[in-house]
């Protein structure tokens, strides 16, 4: 088999285009800020927070340098709505990159849990996951390249009382060492951003007292993540300086590898 030939990108190169699942709000929307703000095109998607979408491209359409933003109403739950958003976004931008940060939660013990609430969460954070990837491949095999950075965490290893959300994303793991094995051939790539406790993240919200304190008494860094890490590393993996890291799962953790 001929060698599949590699973008010549750098990590503060030319301009890119990304596709952002959730980016609405949160580590989400951060995520689109640093990328609009290093010169990258945009596409990102939310499912309820229209107003906080525009906002969000208003602001920076406003920064001078920002790349373009373009908010796309998505529920990664319905099929069809996956296709229609990412057919609007692939009219507008050759997409080289999708960062897969939609997702989902419920608290409560496994005992107790309805089946409503685990089908909701596997079916956004897992399956949601799938249906994104399937639909990009074909563009990304097309043009024999393609980056894939899913958000994962660090509750992939288990987790009192996210069952729902832990065994979703330990399939996320599962669904881009797949997505690597069998598409490296072809220039894809598919890697996995594992998260330990963020400010601002999904995890934060939702965490306890005492889940924070542990983790403030036992990372070694003595503090939570920040917006700017999660960034630096994605826009890395988004870059041509990162088309060998390929199959990996990079834990953003302070050095703190799991949770009670």
């Amino acid at each position: 088999m001929p060698p599949v030939s590699s973008p010549t990108l750098t990590p503060d190169g030319p301009r890119r285009s990304l596709f952002i699942t959730g980016g609405a709000g949160g580590l989400g929307a951060g995520l689109v800020r640093a990328a609009a703000r290093a010169g990258h095109n945009v596409a990102f998607t939310y499912r309820t927070s229209a107003s906080a979408a525009d906002a969000l491209a208003a602001d920076l359409a406003a920064v001078p340098g920002a790349g373009r933003c373009l908010p796309l109403r998505m529920d990664q739950r319905d099929t069809d709505s996956v296709e229609q958003a990412i057919s609007a976004a692939l009219t507008e931008l050759d997409i080289d990159a999708v960062i897969l940060n939609a997702g989902a939660a419920k608290t409560g013990l496994l005992a107790q849990m309805e089946d409503a609430d685990w089908l909701e969460v596997v079916d956004t954070n897992l399956t949601g996951a799938f249906r994104v990837c399937r639909r990009f491949l074909w563009h990304f095999l097309g043009r024999r390249s393609g980056q894939f950075i899913h958000i994962g965490s660090v509750a992939a290893g288990g987790m009192a009382g996210h069952a729902a959300y832990a065994a979703s994303k330990a399939g996320v793991e599962g669904l881009s060492a797949s997505l690597a094995r069998e598409y490296g051939p072809r220039g894809i790539t598919s890697n996995v951003v594992s998260l330990g406790l963020f400010d601002g993240g999904m995890g934060s919200e939702q965490a306890s007292d005492s889940l924070r304190q542990f983790w403030l008494t036992h990372c070694p860094q003595r503090r939570t993540g920040h917006g700017d890490d999660i960034a630096s590393t994605v826009l890395f993996l988004c870059s041509g300086a990162a088309t060998f890291v390929n199959g990996q799962v990079i834990r953003l953790t302070g050095g703190l590898d799991w949770a009670p």
